[in-house]
């Protein structure tokens, strides 16, 4: 998520407003948002999943589908994103090489969540921007992060907690960012939108903390882990003290906030109590 100055925009992943020729029709890349959530599952973590699916007995598709599951639905939200990644790509050259701007409109007017398009109406935005990517970069690291964090959650709490989840984190996250745009545009910042799974992916952060608050998770690249409150911790420390002091305005801190309220509030009302074996 972005929030720029100077008439650039904010998105989950990366800003949307491309750079135009004389006839309005993108014709550069969009830049990458370097705010995500790179976690991955541990080793410990993969042998749990991997001995609770190994219960399921063979033959009748109600046990296929339990043994599978967690992987059908994980697999089915990367799906969405990557095909929303090439239709969005397709729109681009269609305006850039063809001048044919209908593609992109749609684009602009259904899976970004800005100011105007709630302000026209187009409520679902406010969820569909979750599936929304800009670069191959910004969509392989959700991508990985989204099947770290769902496969554990479908497999011991079910395909509902994870579709609401997502659902209301990304939903949580559209309402937050709007929020901060309103915000902040008062002091003469210009702000636009947001696109990107960064939310949703933070909403399932901060539950699974709250289900196994002892998980050890680790960051891409760092040899080291760390437990996951610990960084679900660190992660609302610093979007509070960067939204405060101004720190990386270009990243969705307002967003990362509100996917994580939503994930906190479901453990609440419907988790409560229930813990991950092991952790």
């Amino acid at each position: 998520m972005f929030e720029r100055t100077c008439g650039e925009e904010d998105y989950h992943g990366i800003s949307t407003r491309p750079d135009t020729n004389s006839r309005g029709t993108p014709n550069s890349a969009l830049r990458l948002q370097t705010s995500r959530l790179d976690l991955f599952l541990t080793p410990s973590l993969i042998s749990v999943v991997q001995k609770r699916t190994a219960h399921s007995s063979p033959g009748s598709y109600s046990s296929r589908w339990q043994e599978n599951k967690d992987r059908i639905v994980t697999w089915t939200a990367v799906a969405i994103c990557c095909a929303t990644f090439v239709y969005q790509g397709w729109a681009r050259q269609q305006a850039s090489r063809y001048q044919n701007m209908k593609p992109w409109r749609f684009v602009e007017e259904n899976l970004v969540c800005n100011a105007n398009n709630f302000q026209a109406g187009r409520w679902w935005t406010l969820i569909t921007h979750s599936f929304m990517h800009f670069t191959p970069v910004h969509l392989g690291f959700n991508a990985l992060g989204l099947i770290s964090l769902a496969q554990p959650i479908v497999t011991y709490f079910g395909t509902t907690a994870f579709v609401v989840c997502w659902l209301g984190s990304a939903l949580s996250a559209g309402v937050a960012t709007l929020g901060w745009q309103n915000h902040i545009s008062k002091s003469g910042k210009m702000t636009s939108g947001a696109v990107g799974a960064s939310g949703p992916l933070f909403g399932l952060t901060a539950m699974l903390a709250c289900l196994a608050p002892r998980l050890p998770v680790s960051l891409m690249f760092l040899p080291i882990s760390f437990p996951i409150v610990g960084a679900l911790a660190a992660t609302v420390g610093f979007s509070l003290a960067s939204m405060n002091q101004g720190w990386l305005p270009w990243m969705g801190h307002a967003g990362h906030l509100g996917g994580i309220s939503f994930g906190l509030l479901y453990y609440a009302l419907i988790l409560r109590g229930k813990r991950m074996p092991r952790f």
